[in-house]
Protein backbone atom coordinates (compact mmCIF):
# COMPACT_ATOMS: atom_id res chain seq x y z
CA UNK A 1 0.00 0.00 0.00
CA UNK A 2 3.17 2.47 -0.10
CA UNK A 3 1.73 3.74 -3.63
CA UNK A 4 -1.14 5.52 -4.69
CA UNK A 5 -2.51 2.53 -7.11
CA UNK A 6 -3.26 -1.67 -6.68
CA UNK A 7 -0.52 -3.26 -7.71
CA UNK A 8 -0.02 -6.92 -8.64
CA UNK A 9 2.55 -9.01 -10.20
CA UNK A 10 2.86 -12.34 -11.30
CA UNK A 11 6.11 -14.17 -12.18
CA UNK A 12 6.87 -17.60 -13.44
CA UNK A 13 10.50 -18.56 -13.96
CA UNK A 14 12.33 -22.03 -14.68
CA UNK A 15 15.71 -22.86 -15.36
CA UNK A 16 17.51 -25.49 -17.16
CA UNK A 17 14.61 -26.55 -19.18
CA UNK A 18 14.00 -30.22 -19.58
CA UNK A 19 16.29 -31.30 -16.98
CA UNK A 20 15.03 -33.34 -13.97
CA UNK A 21 14.43 -31.27 -11.20
CA UNK A 22 15.44 -28.01 -12.51
CA UNK A 23 14.38 -24.94 -10.29
CA UNK A 24 11.17 -23.43 -10.89
CA UNK A 25 9.35 -20.47 -9.05
CA UNK A 26 5.75 -19.24 -9.51
CA UNK A 27 4.59 -16.10 -7.18
CA UNK A 28 1.36 -13.71 -6.87
CA UNK A 29 2.33 -10.63 -5.34
CA UNK A 30 -0.79 -7.78 -4.62
CA UNK A 31 -1.11 -4.87 -2.74
CA UNK A 32 -3.39 -1.93 -2.31
CA UNK A 33 -3.95 1.25 -0.41
CA UNK A 34 -7.35 1.35 1.41
CA UNK A 35 -9.37 3.77 3.69
CA UNK A 36 -7.66 7.21 1.98
CA UNK A 37 -4.48 5.71 1.46
CA UNK A 38 -3.77 5.79 5.69
CA UNK A 39 -3.94 1.85 5.52
CA UNK A 40 -2.23 -0.74 3.09
CA UNK A 41 -3.00 -4.67 2.52
CA UNK A 42 -0.60 -6.74 0.54
CA UNK A 43 -0.52 -10.90 0.28
CA UNK A 44 2.04 -12.71 -2.05
CA UNK A 45 2.15 -16.24 -2.59
CA UNK A 46 4.80 -18.51 -4.12
CA UNK A 47 5.57 -22.04 -4.78
CA UNK A 48 9.23 -23.17 -5.58
CA UNK A 49 10.16 -26.11 -6.87
CA UNK A 50 13.89 -27.67 -6.71
CA UNK A 51 14.85 -31.03 -7.34
CA UNK A 52 12.70 -33.43 -4.58
CA UNK A 53 12.28 -30.06 -2.57
CA UNK A 54 8.36 -27.86 -2.78
CA UNK A 55 7.90 -24.99 -1.00
CA UNK A 56 4.83 -23.09 -0.58
CA UNK A 57 4.56 -19.45 1.02
CA UNK A 58 1.88 -17.75 2.04
CA UNK A 59 2.51 -14.02 3.14
CA UNK A 60 -0.24 -11.70 4.59
CA UNK A 61 0.44 -8.20 5.22
CA UNK A 62 -0.93 -4.64 7.01
CA UNK A 63 0.64 -1.26 6.92
CA UNK A 64 -0.49 1.92 8.74
CA UNK A 65 1.11 5.40 7.10
CA UNK A 66 1.56 8.54 9.13
CA UNK A 67 1.93 11.31 6.73
CA UNK A 68 4.59 13.91 7.20
CA UNK A 69 4.78 17.52 4.39
CA UNK A 70 7.68 15.78 2.84
CA UNK A 71 7.66 11.84 3.74
CA UNK A 72 6.03 9.31 4.96
CA UNK A 73 6.39 6.50 8.04
CA UNK A 74 4.67 3.19 7.54
CA UNK A 75 4.41 0.62 9.78
CA UNK A 76 3.65 -2.92 9.19
CA UNK A 77 3.01 -6.49 10.07
CA UNK A 78 3.29 -9.59 8.41
CA UNK A 79 1.75 -13.34 8.67
CA UNK A 80 3.60 -15.68 6.71
CA UNK A 81 2.57 -19.63 6.77
CA UNK A 82 5.49 -21.94 5.18
CA UNK A 83 5.20 -25.34 3.80
CA UNK A 84 8.25 -27.69 2.94
CA UNK A 85 8.35 -31.13 1.28
CA UNK A 86 10.75 -33.38 0.35
CA UNK A 87 9.86 -36.33 -1.14
CA UNK A 88 12.86 -38.78 -0.34
CA UNK A 89 11.20 -42.10 -1.65
CA UNK A 90 11.28 -40.85 -5.60
CA UNK A 91 15.38 -40.96 -5.32
CA UNK A 92 17.13 -43.82 -6.06
CA UNK A 93 20.57 -45.10 -4.84
CA UNK A 94 22.96 -47.57 -6.40
CA UNK A 95 25.85 -49.04 -5.63
CA UNK A 96 29.18 -48.99 -8.21
CA UNK A 97 27.75 -52.50 -9.33
CA UNK A 98 24.40 -50.37 -10.88
CA UNK A 99 22.27 -52.69 -7.98
CA UNK A 100 19.65 -50.68 -6.54
CA UNK A 101 20.43 -50.28 -2.63
CA UNK A 102 17.64 -49.67 -0.27
CA UNK A 103 18.66 -46.97 2.55
CA UNK A 104 15.21 -46.34 5.40
CA UNK A 105 17.02 -43.08 5.45
CA UNK A 106 15.35 -42.40 1.75
CA UNK A 107 12.18 -44.36 1.77
CA UNK A 108 10.53 -41.71 3.57
CA UNK A 109 9.29 -38.30 2.57
CA UNK A 110 9.93 -35.02 5.06
CA UNK A 111 7.14 -32.08 5.82
CA UNK A 112 7.67 -29.15 7.67
CA UNK A 113 5.09 -26.60 8.57
CA UNK A 114 6.17 -23.14 10.00
CA UNK A 115 4.47 -19.97 10.86
CA UNK A 116 6.23 -16.93 11.74
CA UNK A 117 5.01 -13.39 12.25
CA UNK A 118 7.09 -10.05 11.31
CA UNK A 119 7.16 -6.53 11.51
CA UNK A 120 8.67 -3.54 10.21
CA UNK A 121 9.45 0.35 10.03
CA UNK A 122 9.82 2.43 6.95
CA UNK A 123 10.43 5.91 6.00
CA UNK A 124 10.25 7.19 2.35
CA UNK A 125 10.28 10.22 0.43
CA UNK A 126 10.54 11.13 -2.85
CA UNK A 127 14.17 11.03 -2.66
CA UNK A 128 15.21 8.45 -0.18
CA UNK A 129 14.35 5.57 2.16
CA UNK A 130 15.49 3.89 5.36
CA UNK A 131 13.71 0.70 7.06
CA UNK A 132 14.21 -2.01 9.91
CA UNK A 133 12.31 -4.67 9.60
CA UNK A 134 12.79 -8.46 11.03
CA UNK A 135 10.24 -11.22 9.67
CA UNK A 136 10.37 -13.31 12.20
CA UNK A 137 9.97 -11.55 16.14
CA UNK A 138 10.98 -14.36 17.55
CA UNK A 139 12.61 -17.56 17.76
CA UNK A 140 10.90 -20.57 16.47
CA UNK A 141 10.53 -24.35 17.62
CA UNK A 142 9.33 -26.15 14.77
CA UNK A 143 8.67 -29.43 13.84
CA UNK A 144 8.25 -31.38 10.30
CA UNK A 145 7.45 -35.58 10.07
CA UNK A 146 9.02 -37.82 8.68
CA UNK A 147 7.09 -41.22 8.65
CA UNK A 148 4.96 -39.63 11.51
CA UNK A 149 7.84 -39.11 13.50
CA UNK A 150 8.13 -35.58 14.74
CA UNK A 151 11.12 -33.71 14.14
CA UNK A 152 12.06 -30.95 16.02
CA UNK A 153 14.15 -27.84 14.57
CA UNK A 154 14.42 -24.17 15.79
CA UNK A 155 14.51 -20.84 13.04
CA UNK A 156 16.41 -17.68 14.50
CA UNK A 157 14.99 -14.07 14.12
CA UNK A 158 16.71 -12.41 11.14
CA UNK A 159 16.73 -8.23 11.35
CA UNK A 160 17.10 -6.48 7.47
CA UNK A 161 18.15 -2.51 7.99
CA UNK A 162 17.99 -1.10 4.23
CA UNK A 163 18.66 2.38 3.43
CA UNK A 164 18.84 4.77 -0.06
CA UNK A 165 18.63 7.57 -1.49
CA UNK A 166 18.73 9.48 -5.15
CA UNK A 167 21.22 12.32 -5.88
CA UNK A 168 20.23 14.76 -9.00
CA UNK A 169 23.96 15.15 -10.37
CA UNK A 170 21.72 16.92 -13.12
CA UNK A 171 18.28 17.12 -15.47
CA UNK A 172 19.77 14.06 -16.93
CA UNK A 173 21.75 12.47 -14.97
CA UNK A 174 20.94 10.66 -11.09
CA UNK A 175 22.99 8.81 -8.32
CA UNK A 176 21.48 6.03 -6.14
CA UNK A 177 23.40 4.42 -3.85
CA UNK A 178 22.05 1.88 -1.46
CA UNK A 179 22.66 -0.53 1.20
CA UNK A 180 21.36 -4.22 2.94
CA UNK A 181 22.51 -4.95 6.64
CA UNK A 182 21.69 -8.65 7.46
CA UNK A 183 21.64 -10.33 11.21
CA UNK A 184 20.92 -13.18 12.55
CA UNK A 185 22.21 -14.77 15.86
CA UNK A 186 24.89 -17.31 15.55
CA UNK A 187 26.53 -15.83 12.19
CA UNK A 188 27.96 -13.24 10.87
CA UNK A 189 27.53 -9.87 9.83
CA UNK A 190 26.31 -9.29 6.16
CA UNK A 191 25.54 -6.25 3.97
CA UNK A 192 25.56 -5.52 0.07
CA UNK A 193 25.89 -2.10 -1.31
CA UNK A 194 24.51 -1.26 -4.40
CA UNK A 195 24.87 1.91 -6.79
CA UNK A 196 23.09 2.75 -10.04
CA UNK A 197 23.45 5.82 -12.47
CA UNK A 198 19.94 6.38 -14.29
CA UNK A 199 19.96 8.39 -17.58
CA UNK A 200 16.57 10.02 -18.56
CA UNK A 201 15.06 8.20 -15.92
CA UNK A 202 14.84 5.41 -18.51
CA UNK A 203 18.28 3.77 -18.66
CA UNK A 204 20.78 3.01 -15.78
CA UNK A 205 23.74 0.53 -14.93
CA UNK A 206 24.63 -0.33 -11.52
CA UNK A 207 27.26 -2.22 -9.48
CA UNK A 208 26.99 -4.09 -6.12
Amino acid sequence: GSKDNTDITLLFRKQWVNYPGAPQTISFNAHTPIYFDKMGLGMSLINDKLGIMNHNIVNLAYAYHLGFKKSMLSFGLQASFTQLTSNLSSLKIDDPNNTHVSDNAFNQNLSQLDFKAGAGLFLFSNNGYIGISSPRLADAKLSGTSSGTVVPYKSAPHIFMAAGYVFNLSAKQKLKPSTLIKFTTGAPLEFDLNCNLYFYEVFGIGVS
